[in-house]
């Protein structure tokens, strides 16, 4: 951790941002809850579908657009061994298909990239070729 050395001016300075910042969180939170109440008073007067969207047009030339969507959670191993039952007898023509899709994502495991830069810096070297690091978004807490 770096040495702090921090003027009296800079600590008061930091202070004082650092209740300003408490402030602005807590508005925020006050306004996300009005938010909210908001939108589930103009999700329930205009009706549709429960999947899809619906658009109205308001006098001042505006719109409010309400589009609604449903999560699927499934246990996709029991809908597999449902299709291997079902299929088990039948030619490869009658087959039903599964409605599940199989994906794979690869991603960089940053601690066997950083593994790789400590042990073998040539590897590394090769690896690093492909590799854009950027600093993230800063995170400030209050305790």
């Amino acid at each position: 951790m770096p040495k702090q050395n921090f003027t009296e001016e800079q600590l008061e300075r930091l202070m004082l941002l650092s209740r300003e910042l408490d402030d602005s969180k807590q508005a925020e939170l006050t306004a996300k809850v009005e938010r909210v109440k908001i939108e589930a008073m103009v999700e329930a007067m205009v009706p549709g579908p429960e999947e899809g969207q619906v658009t109205v047009k308001l006098p001042n030339g505006s719109s409010v657009c309400v589009k609604r969507s449903l999560i699927y959670k499934a246990d996709t191993e029991a809908i597999f061994r449902i299709f291997e039952r079902l299929n088990d007898n039948l030619d490869e023509k009658d087959m039903l298909f599964s409605p599940v899709k199989c994906t794979a994502k690869h991603e960089l495991d940053k601690d066997g990239y950083a593994w790789y830069k400590k042990n073998h810096p040539d590897v590394f070297a090769g690896i690093a070729e492909h590799v854009t690091v950027k600093p993230a978004k800063t995170s400030i807490t209050r305790k």
